[in-house]
């Protein structure tokens, strides 16, 4: 698997289904829940599907990770 670098993390990701722009709490979301170092990302509506939720049950899961004071989520 290939691993990111610091300076990959910059670069403007896209949902891999959809292509829509990713927020950094979109890509953080889905490497929490799908691993670290993924190549290719999902936007909170795909990820929902794929992983048969709801978007407001992603949404309430990414602001008590933030609540918790996971360091790879970004305060709005």
């Amino acid at each position: 698997m290939f691993w990111l670098n610091e300076a990959d993390k910059n670069i403007m990701r896209h949902c891999k289904i959809c292509n829509k722009e990713l927020l950094h709490n979109e890509v953080a979301l889905n490497e929490k829940l799908l691993g670290k170092g993924l190549m290719s990302f999902f936007c909170l509506d795909c990820l929902a599907e794929y992983l048969d939720t709801t978007r407001e049950d992603l949404e309430k899961m990414t602001m008590q990770f933030i609540k918790d004071g996971c360091i790879q989520f970004k305060k709005n």
